[in-house]
Parts: C-alpha cells; sequence; structure tokens
C-alpha cells in the first residue's frame, strides 16, 4: 500500500486542468474585496444586516485564495520539476478543496439568518454569526486534517499519486452532512455520481475540465450575484464610478493651462 511520504511529481495530464481551473477561480479575488468594502463601508447604513452575508464573501475569498495558490504550486512544481510527498501535496489539496465546501454550505447561515430577520423578526447578533462561522470551519477544515493525521489516508482522488481513501463509515459520515446543508445545490452531482457508478461509466478528460471550470467559475458567481441585485451595492457602486470620473475630470482641469494674462484666482485680468 502506497505511504503518504511517498515522493511523487505532478502529472502532465494535469496541467490543462490546473491552468483551466486558475483562470477560471481568480476573477473572484477583486469581486469579492468589492462586496467586502461595501459591506463595511461608512457610507452603508445596514452594516450589521451585512454581517452574515459579508462572512459568505469572506469564506468565498478564502476558499478562492487557496484554490488559486494550489493550482500555482502545482504549475511551478510541474515547470521546475520539484517532486513533493503525497502528504504534502495532498493535505494543502485537501485544505484547498474543503474551502470549497465551506463556501457553499456558508449559504445555510445566510439562509438562517434572513428568515429569522424576515419571518421572526430576530436579528443574530455578530457573537452567534462568527460563532456558526467557526463551527463551520472547525467541521469542514480542522475535522478533515485531523483524519488525515488519525487515519493517514486522503479523503480525494489525488493527482500526487495513487488514490488513498478514508475508512467508508468516516467517508459516508462526512458526504451525509454536507449533503444535509446543501442538498438542493448538490442534487445534480449526486444524479451524475451515482449514474456514473450505476454503469460504471467513466467521464471523458475534456469532459472533466469543463466541469472543474464551470465549479470553479461558481466562485465568482456569489459576489457578481450580490452586487447585482444588492441595491446598497448598485448604490455603492455608481458613488464609486462618480468618484473616479470626477477626480479625472478635475485632473484634466488642473492639467490644462491657464489663459495668458488672467488669473486663475480671482478670475480678473491682470491690470
Amino acid at each position: 500500500m502506497p505511504s503518504v511520504f511517498d515522493v511523487n511529481y505532478v502529472k502532465d495530464n494535469y496541467v490543462y486542468d490546473a491552468i483551466t481551473n486558475f483562470l477560471c477561480v481568480h476573477w473572484a479575488i477583486p469581486l469579492d474585496l468589492l462586496v467586502l468594502y461595501i459591506a463595511f463601508s461608512k457610507r452603508n447604513d445596514n452594516s450589521a444586516t451585512w454581517f452574515s452575508t459579508a462572512g459568505m464573501i469572506l469564506c468565498n475569498l478564502i476558499g478562492t485564495i487557496c484554490l488559486c495558490s494550489i493550482y500555482l504550486l502545482y504549475l511551478i512544481s510541474w515547470l521546475w520539476i520539484i517532486p513533493m510527498t503525497i502528504l504534502f501535496c495532498s493535505v494543502w489539496r485537501q485544505i484547498a478543496q474543503q474551502a470549497l465546501v465551506t463556501m457553499q454550505m456558508c449559504i445555510l447561515i445566510v439562509a438562517v439568518d434572513r428568515f429569522l430577520t424576515i419571518k421572526c423578526n430576530y436579528h443574530l447578533s455578530r457573537k452567534m454569526i462568527v460563532i456558526a462561522y467557526v463551527l463551520l470551519y472547525t467541521y469542514t477544515e480542522i475535522l478533515s486534517i485531523l483524519a488525515i493525521v488519525l487515519f493517514g489516508h486522503i479523503s480525494d482522488d489525488d493527482i500526487c499519486g495513487p488514490t488513498l481513501s478514508f475508512p467508508y463509515s468516516f467517508a459516508q459520515y462526512q458526504r451525509d452532512i454536507a449533503l444535509t446543508a446543501i442538498i438542493l445545490a448538490l442534487i445534480i452531482y449526486v444524479l451524475i455520481l451515482h449514474h456514473i457508478r450505476a454503469n460504471n461509466t467513466e467521464v471523458p478528460k475534456w469532459l472533466w475540465i469543463i466541469i472543474n471550470g464551470l465549479t470553479c467559475t461558481g466562485f465568482s458567481s456569489t459576489p457578481m450575484v450580490t452586487l447585482i441585485f444588492i441595491k446598497q451595492c448598485r448604490e455603492e457602486i455608481r458613488h464609486l464610478l462618480r468618484r473616479i470620473l470626477f477626480s479625472n475630470h478635475v485632473a484634466d482641469e488642473a492639467s490644462m493651462p491657464s489663459a495668458p494674462g488672467r488669473s486663475t484666482t480671482h478670475g480678473n485680468w491682470i491690470r
């Protein structure tokens, strides 16, 4: 059985996946930063009600940075033929992959916060929301890392070496909790996996590249939807654009030479 300390190299056939995924996912970083700026700007009078949404966007930003870093790591390792142990390569990949799960499950926290606010006229405190996100990260990240340490196995199919699997009971436990939180978002993926397993079919390589690319593009959808459909976001963007355009206009006027013999201070002809 392969060991997690075996040395391996990034495989050549993964380069196209890494490039595609990086190009699709990195666009979410500036969008997330823009939404976070709007959420905590001084002009936003409803910043308290934005706290759960800002937490979701922050988780999205963390997940985006994790995925970008892992794809860059793989590409650098491939270009310079840098060896990596399966443990180093796989654990970092595991953290990045679990960040994707965290981002998806954040929708549940926002939904509960919105339901309590609208239906029950009850506002979750910032402390309660922070605790909810900490518990979520404890499940998705810390529990996964502890399982790697305890079992010495990786739960996902890995490009760094042979596939190493958790004991079935633990893997099933993780899968059930994730599906309970995001069942509507993952129902299509469950049907696809069931079809593949039932018919023992293999998905073509080009199709997996498209699926992975669309999944990475999904990181940009969360801040994009927020920017489009939240009124405060649209107003803040218009304010930023007006401020940028006005500053450029003032800079252009300042750079223009004044008329000969004209006082730029009082607007009168110099005698």
